[in-house]
């Protein structure tokens, strides 16, 4: 089983073993306690022991080496005192991992136990004293076994005691983008607004669940990256979930997840606080299950509202589909343009499937039809710069009248639009214009075709 791994797939692993080693007078570096017995070889523990007692420039850091199969995490320690051979005395509490297993996680852990054993030498000799040491096999025997188990551990050791918790390190989350909106979780109460840097005080407030992060740098008058990674890191954190961008003319359907809005009652009031548009009258799980039933493709938001007027007279419509979303029982049905190939677009009656994009697609006609469309005042020299961006060129200020944030946001449209994978909301954001003016324009181009899923 272990073959398929490999060395930073991200697969945890338990702890193999736990071994204490110290630096002798006499014979150097040398096990002297571990479990299971002999997992670790004197020919292993010889190829490494340079760094498993390191010199003084690597004391008190967390070190992890991977040899032989094995990945070996600790955290080399050396107190200083007279009473000691050489004035001082070198051990480190090593965990013994697989060589694929990531290990980020137990670092706490083998930080915290070797100040423990720190603690206990100081005050009874625990590690220097034999007669103290004898009880160490049981004690390491009970840590392995609880830590793998459990996760987490209580070491006692005469009026000393300590606490273990290994607490799993989250993966970065994916990247945040300009057309996501952040919408805060019930965990971001638990959090101080003090707690966060100063650049997250000044984003936080214009996180409503409806701003787009390009918005929010707008608004918050910060830079475009810093916000993503300000909301990024509050992702990490479980303080905010991106959604996508409510618009009252996007389409949205149900999926089977609403089973559970009917059968759980603290999940229907959980809902109904949610979407309510005041303390005093709330709405009623009929309403609310009334337009989640007609959310679905072909019918739009607005569409609904304007049908369902008298249904939702109590109930904050637009919370109601962040709720469904954020909760998986709705999902939004996106419409991605595809351009067509030159001779399909000539006759599209024969098109049955739209055929996917090839890099020999052309795209700049699409470009340029935006373009004259968004600012009809460019035209001539200011047009060919267009045509130069369109077509994948750089381009520089040669006087034109076009600045360079304009020339900038008009290449990362012609990036958004460059596949077929870019949602409307996202090539929307890219070029700076209305869902509903960069609809027409696509919709009156017999080239382009849109695939709603």
């Amino acid at each position: 089983m272990e073959s398929r791994y490999y060395e930073g797939c991200g697969r945890e692993g338990p702890i193999r073993c736990i071994f204490l080693c110290e630096f002798h007078p006499v014979a150097g570096p040398k096990i002297t306690c571990q479990v299971p017995n002999d997992y670790v070889s004197k020919e292993t523990f010889d190829a490494v022991s340079v760094y498993i007692i390191p010199k003084a420039q690597l004391q008190r850091s967390i070190l992890t080496v991977t040899v032989l199969g094995k990945k070996i995490t600790g955290f080399p320690i050396s107190i200083d005192n007279p009473k000691y051979a050489r004035n001082a005395f070198y051990f480190n509490l090593c965990f013994v991992f697989d060589s694929w297993a990531r290990t980020v996680h137990f670092e706490p852990v083998v930080k915290k136990l070797s100040e423990f054993l720190v603690t206990l030498e100081m005050e009874c000799g625990f590690l220097s004293n034999d007669n103290c040491k004898v009880n160490l096999p049981s004690i390491l025997q009970n840590i392995l076994q609880e830590l793998n188990w459990r996760k987490m551990c209580t070491v006692v050791v005469g009026n000393s005691t300590t606490h273990l918790k290994v607490v799993r390190v989250s993966r970065d989350p994916p990247p945040v983008e300009d057309h996501h909106v952040p919408c805060f979780t019930p965990a971001h109460k638990s959090f101080c607004r003090e707690q966060w840097d100063l650049t997250t005080q000044q984003v936080i407030p214009f996180i409503d669940g409806f701003n787009h992060v390009a918005k929010i740098a707008a608004e918050a008058d910060v830079e475009n990256n810093l916000v993503k990674a300000c909301i990024q890191n509050l992702v990490y954190y479980g303080v905010v979930r991106m959604i996508c961008i409510f618009r009252y003319s996007a389409e949205y359907a149900t999926t089977p997840k609403i089973k559970e809005l009917l059968e759980n009652e603290v999940f229907q009031k959980e809902c109904l606080k949610y979407i309510a548009k005041s303390k005093t009258s709330k709405p009623s799980l009929r309403d609310v299950l009334l337009v989640y039933g007609g959310l679905r493709r072909g019918v739009t938001v607005k569409e609904l509202a304007m049908r369902l007027q008298q249904h939702i007279q109590n109930l904050d419509i637009r919370k109601l589909v962040q709720f469904g979303v954020l909760t998986g029982i709705l999902r939004r049905i996106h419409e991605y343009p595809v351009v067509l190939p030159e001779e399909c677009a000539a006759s599209p009656a024969i098109i049955t499937v739209p055929p996917p994009l090839t890099p020999t697609t052309p795209r700049s006609h699409l470009l340029n039809h935006i373009h004259a469309h968004l600012h009809p005042h460019l035209s001539g020299e200011n047009n060919s710069e267009w045509m130069g961006i369109s077509k994948g060129l750089n381009t520089t200020d040669h006087g034109h009248g076009c600045t360079a944030s304009y020339r900038s946001r008009l290449s990362f449209g012609r990036r958004a639009l460059s596949s077929q994978e870019r949602s409307m909301d996202e090539i929307c954001v890219a070029v700076g214009c209305s869902y509903a003016r960069l609809s027409a324009i696509m919709e009156g181009d017999p080239s382009v075709v849109i695939l709603r899923k």
